[in-house]
């Protein structure tokens, strides 16, 4: 089958396992989710087959937390695949019911008329536009009981946020050049791949920036091969990042922002928050 490098596509999926520190849910934020959860348990006196919990997309942090706290998992993800694939990281399976569609489009027949304690999206903002952000709350309002926590963890920016990948790999090493590379510098390649007036970036110029950094001796051979696992090569996938305060402002379109979460690992360093969303009285 020829791969499609545009889309989040069975072959990519392949290289999740890759992906850990800030890609990943950290410990932290599990755990701050886990007491929202148990707040919800509490709410129906201990009954947990009452919580409604649904995740957008196959994340398998958030599908084993359901399986540990013995609740239903939901999950909305636009390929089976990736959620059957994904199933191999969740060590404490819950019961789970798939749902196939796209969070931009209509609300599938499935989940129409269901409505949800606790909505969790992983990076979602970050695989779709700024335009789309609307769209995608409004089908999560939907979607959310009126006393339910909508939970995005998003990669921001900071306004007029500007950083080169020399300037990160300099930082990296006086730091200690801790491992994996990805989790303490990855963000940074992130942003130093940024052009100028552009509001994405697509993997494949981080790949490039890897590959100049190599050749001018800043990245060592072992650290390309590690970054090499996490497929951006030829990938036209492309991430974004909305500005802190501009996130912040979409979201309030569409919801009150009831608290904002930071994961307190050293690598999160206030960059990668967790908001809990509300439903406008």
């Amino acid at each position: 089958m020829e791969e499609n490098k545009g889309d989040w596509n069975d072959e990519f999926v392949h290289h999740w396992k890759y992906y850990r520190g800030h890609a990943r849910a950290s410990p932290s934020d599990l755990e701050f989710i886990k007491k929202k959860v148990l707040e919800k348990i509490e709410k129906y006196n201990g009954d947990k087959s009452k919580v409604k919990f649904l995740v957008l997309g196959s994340t398998p942090e958030y599908r084993n937390l359901c399986g540990e706290l013995g609740i239903t998992c939901y999950c909305f993800d636009f390929k089976k695949y990736n959620f059957d694939y994904l199933a191999e990281e969740v060590k404490n399976k819950p019961k789970e019911i798939f749902t196939q569609g796209n969070w931009l489009e209509s609300i599938p027949a499935e989940l129409a008329n269901e409505k949800f304690d606790i909505i969790l999206g992983d990076c979602i903002p970050n695989i779709i536009m700024p335009e789309d952000f609307q769209k995608l709350f409004e089908n999560v309002f939907k979607l959310l009981k009126q006393d339910g926590f909508f939970m995005p963890r998003t990669y921001i920016k900071e306004k007029n946020e500007k950083l080169t990948s020399e300037e990160a790999i300099k930082k990296y090493r006086e730091e200690g050049s801790k491992k994996p590379v990805y989790t303490w510098v990855g963000r940074e390649l992130y942003v130093s791949s940024y052009k100028e007036g552009k509001d994405r970036i697509i993997l494949k110029e981080i790949w490039d920036e890897i590959i100049r950094l190599h050749e001018n001796n800043l990245l060592t051979k072992d650290e390309v091969d590690e970054l090499n696992q996490m497929s951006y090569k030829n990938r036209n996938l492309f991430f974004s990042m909305p500005i802190r305060e501009e996130f912040d402002e979409s979201i309030k379109k569409v919801f009150d922002i009831k608290e904002i979460f930071f994961a307190t690992e050293p690598y999160s360093k206030k960059l990668y928050p967790l908001h809990v969303c509300i439903k406008k009285k």
